[in-house]
């Protein structure tokens, strides 16, 4: 019995045995696993330990190239002269693939299989304050250039910053010139980058440098003495227009210069004016204006006219590329035709000029008429009416005929009234009566009044002939001085026919029969004188081939070339025109013997 209660045990034994070993099986395989994934992970973290330790080697040793790379860089800019230190690569902005001669320029070195990039720069500044000697605010001396080199690599520098050395270079004994352009603009001036500015001295030759983004250009190191500025062909200095300038350095010392550049541009002017029966016609003339109030003083273009031709008006005129290209809020020039600032009418012409280019504009001038009269023999129609210088007018019965052959335009005015009067107010030095004569004529009485209504001649006259003739001058006063006179021819009683065929005036006031010279002095601009061009004086137009003059006063003078005498005009009205006579008449006020110069 005991055996077999012993054999019983022992298989509950196993059986518990088997159970616990199945029940233990996939706790196994889990810790298996984990202890694997540890062992991984400890791996891992070793690789990345000897990773970090090669990144960070690697990063040490680009920074160490790079710092070795900048200090050369300083070098190199040590052994540069102060002009090369002031120069910009002109290759710029390529970034070369070896150093250059330049204070601001960039490259490239390889080493060890990896490219560094080195960006070079320099500038001047002043020992009172390390400030940049010439900023678009601010110009203080160029004491030292100071002096930087900073160098990257790919990979962005591994995360650092770039390298960047620094130092401060003293220039060799001399002074310094700093020289700053700009446009001009108003009511701040804008700095003109990248323009080539230039430094000519006797011993130093000729020294270029482009300006900054302040516009600024330094040179250092220069002997003392004087040197003459330039900037590239086609800039001018605004209000001088000058091409070059010229400044003084001074051993020790900085000299500071500003100027305001610009590219030239142009103004054609084309004139236009008005006169009555003539709209908006072409006018010409010898100069034209272009003012503007940033410029000391207005643009004259053209060429004056002279006394031995009048060649020079025209009806456009062109500035050339001589004119200032005006920046900002006031960049119009005016443009007025005339030789000074005093022509310019109340509302003139704008234009505004841009370099290397042309602006055409239209510029109207106000008419002036020029009248000039002298002395002729004027023939006056017996028909009542009047005309220049003269008038007829009858009073009492007459009989006035047409068709009459054989008299002055075929017409012939009689009477035999009594107390009829025909009367002749004339001007002049002498007066003919013209009558026909024949059986039927009787006597005539004269009387010749002055402008004072002075009898100063009678006569009584007859008209009687045997036969009929024609246009014959019955009476005549003559020697007498210019003015204005009234000649009466009255019928007394009892009489026969008397006749009037017409007058023969002396000394008449008429436009000239041949072309004057014509001289104007504009008294706006302290007596400029032209010549304009001249014609036979018509009564639409005056004497002048073209009336269209500048707005403003006027001194007329006019002679034909034994007599002149001159008159005044405001030559104001840009759409009537503006009418002055010049008299050359016997007898005129102010005539003298000579001509107009």
């Amino acid at each position: 019995m005991p055996e077999f209660a012993n054999r019983g045990r022992a298989r509950a034994s196993a059986r518990r045995a088997a159970a616990w070993l199945a029940r233990e099986s996939g706790d196994t395989m889990i810790e298996v696993m984990v202890a694997a994934l540890i062992v991984a992970l400890i791996a891992a973290a070793v690789f990345v330990g000897f990773g970090s330790v090669a990144s960070i080697a690697g990063a040490q040793r680009h920074q160490a190239e790079a710092s070795t790379l900048a200090q050369q860089d300083e070098e190199r800019m040590r052994g540069l002269s102060a002009t090369q230190l002031s120069s910009t690569d002109p290759g710029a902005p390529t970034c070369a693939t070896t150093a250059g001669v330049y204070g601001n320029e960039c490259y490239t070195e390889t080493v060890d299989g990896e490219p560094y990039t080195i960006t070079s720069t320099a500038q001047f500044v002043s020992a009172s304050d390390g400030a940049d000697a010439c900023t678009a605010s601010t110009n203080d001396n160029a004491d030292y250039i100071e002096t930087d080199s900073s160098v990257t690599w790919a990979a962005n520098n591994d995360g650092r910053h770039a390298v960047a050395e620094h130092s401060l270079i003293s220039p060799h004994v001399g002074g310094g010139l700093v020289i700053q352009v700009s446009d001009g603009s108003q009511p701040t001036p804008h700095p003109l980058q990248g323009v080539a500015i230039s430094v000519t001295g006797p011993d130093t030759g000729t020294l270029t440098l482009t300006t900054d983004s302040n516009g600024c250009a330094v040179f250092a190191g220069l002997p003392g003495d004087t040197y003459t500025v330039g900037w590239p062909s086609g800039y001018i200095q605004e209000n001088t227009g000058a091409t070059s300038a010229s400044a003084i350095v001074v051993d020790g010392s900085t000299e500071t210069d500003s100027y305001e550049l610009g590219k030239t541009g142009a103004i054609v002017a084309q004139f236009k004016t008005t006169y009555p029966g003539n709209n908006y016609v072409a006018a010409t003339t010898d100069t034209f204006v272009a003012s503007n109030s940033q410029l000391t003083s207005p643009a004259v273009s053209g060429t004056p006219s002279t006394l031995s031709s009048s060649s020079s008006y025209s009806s456009s005129i062109s500035s050339g590329f001589t004119l200032f290209p005006l920046a900002g809020s006031n960049d119009a020039y005016s443009v007025y035709a005339g030789a000074c600032a005093g022509d310019a009418p109340p509302s003139p012409t704008t234009a505004v000029v841009t370099g290397n280019n042309t602006t055409t504009v239209q510029v109207p001038e106000p008419a002036m008429l020029v009248d000039v009269w002298g002395n002729t023999t004027t023939e006056v129609d017996d028909p009542q009416g009047s005309g220049t210088g003269y008038s007829v007018s009858y009073s009492g019965s007459w009989t006035h005929q047409s068709g009459v052959s054989g008299n002055f335009d075929n017409t012939l005015s009689s009477s035999n009234s009594n107390g009829a009067v025909a009367t002749l107010t004339f001007t002049g030095t002498s007066v003919t009566w013209v009558t026909q004569t024949g059986s039927n004529r009787g006597n005539a009485n004269i009387a010749l009044y002055n402008s004072s209504n002075t009898l100063i001649a009678s006569a009584t006259v007859s008209g009687h002939s045997n036969s009929t003739v024609d246009n014959v001058p019955l009476w005549s006063s003559t020697s007498l001085a210019y003015g204005s006179y009234t000649l009466k021819i009255t019928v007394p009683s009892g009489n026969n026919y008397v006749a009037v065929d017409g007058y023969i005036i002396g000394g008449a006031t008429s436009l000239l029969s041949t072309a004057p010279n014509v001289t104007l002095t504009d008294t706006n601009c302290a007596n400029n004188e032209t010549y304009p061009p001249t014609q036979v004086p018509t009564s639409a137009q005056g004497a002048l081939t073209n009336p269209g003059e500048p707005y403003g006063n006027f001194t007329v003078c006019a002679d034909n070339g034994s007599v002149m005498n001159t008159a005044t005009v405001a030559n104001t009205n840009f759409t009537t025109g503006n009418t002055v006579n010049v008299y050359l008449n016997s007898g005129a006020t102010g005539l003298t013997s000579g001509t107009c110069t």
